[in-house]
């Protein structure tokens, strides 16, 4: 150990903890002027142990920060908060380091949520590689990792790449989480969505049935986790034609999610659209209507107006305007 790293390293600690250049400056040139046992005793007592606490605390304030914006519907600041929490924790901790990846995977969830799939792609990638690496290809983390790349495919139509990463999770997380745990539920819906997605309805329609029942068996009616899969089930079921069975599902779904979500929640909202459509499709335009229209405003409120599900919504009250002949 030098002189000049000691000095490097106060200094590198001062302008961490003091913002203000001038003071930080007059500090420098004191430091400057010390000699090598005066730098020693100056950093035991300027800079504490537990360093890395500090630096621990700070990048939790930065992802309170980015929830805090993301709540309020300001998406722009809380992915700019959460790269700035990615960028302090790769340099101040590693990139395999637990609080790193978590970071990583914070903000490609942002991305997602926003429609942005290509910028979380290559984020999910290599949060998969890491924790491949470091926990094992059985750890629940490195399961989750391999969902969220499948997500990302189906979320792109890329529906071939995303199956085998959806039967890999399934197969292991039976292996090691059990049947009937919430995750390995979650595994079984999303293996029927990418059947659904391809129209494969037989091979679907058992597996969100199965689903369904295990997961009110679970947890009960009126769980949050119910809600993806009665909303499924009923595209499943509005995709097959079978309109009165579809109806009653998107009734309980959007029920469930307005109580247990809220009226303003993105899923909320993305029944409603699936509901709207499922009233457009059978020629119910003045329900339709009121759907629609009632969660675009909504929609542009919680989601920003290029993200694919605002999109969505305005094609189809467009449709609906051109067959009502608007």
């Amino acid at each position: 150990m030098t002189s000049e790293f000691l000095r490097k390293e106060l200094v590198s600690y001062l302008q961490e903890t003091i913002k203000n250049v001038e003071i930080v400056k007059s500090y420098e040139k004191t430091i400057n002027e010390m000699s090598f046992d005066e730098l020693k005793e100056y950093k035991d007592r300027l800079i504490p142990k537990n360093r890395n606490l500090v630096k621990r605390r700070y990048l939790k304030k930065l992802s309170n920060r980015y929830l805090q914006a993301y709540q309020i519907g300001n998406f722009s600041k809380s992915i700019e908060i959460a790269t700035k929490a990615y960028k302090y924790s790769l340099k101040h901790f590693g990139r395999e380091d637990k609080g790193t990846i978590t970071s990583m995977i914070n903000l490609a969830l942002l991305y997602e949520s926003q429609g942005r799939y290509s910028e979380a792609e290559p984020i999910y990638k290599q949060c998969l590689q890491l924790r491949k690496k470091i926990l094992g290809t059985k750890h629940p983390d490195t399961l989750t990792s391999i969902n969220n790349l499948a997500y990302i495919y189906e979320a792109q139509g890329r529906y071939s790449e995303a199956e085998p990463f959806y039967k890999q999770c399934l197969q292991l997380r039976k292996k090691i989480l059990g049947a009937k745990h919430p995750d390995t539920l979650t595994s079984i819906n999303n293996l029927a969505s990418i059947y659904k997605s391809q129209g494969r309805y037989s091979e679907a329609e058992p597996l969100y049935k199965r689903c369904l029942q295990l997961s009110e068996k679970n947890f009960g009616s009126k769980h949050p986790d119910m809600i993806p899969i009665i909303n499924n089930l009923a595209e499943l079921y509005k995709a097959q034609g079978r309109y009165i069975e579809a109806e009653s599902l998107y009734k309980q779904c959007l029920q469930i999610s307005e109580e247990v979500l809220g009226p303003k929640h993105s899923k909320t909202i993305i029944i409603i659209n699936n509901f709207a459509d499922l009233y457009s499709i059978q020629s119910r335009y003045s329900e339709a209507e009121l759907l629609f229209k009632k969660f675009l405003q909504l929609s542009e409120e919680v989601l920003e107006k290029n993200h694919p599900d605002t999109i969505s919504i305005n094609i189809n009250l467009a449709g609906l305007y051109y067959l009502q002949g608007e």
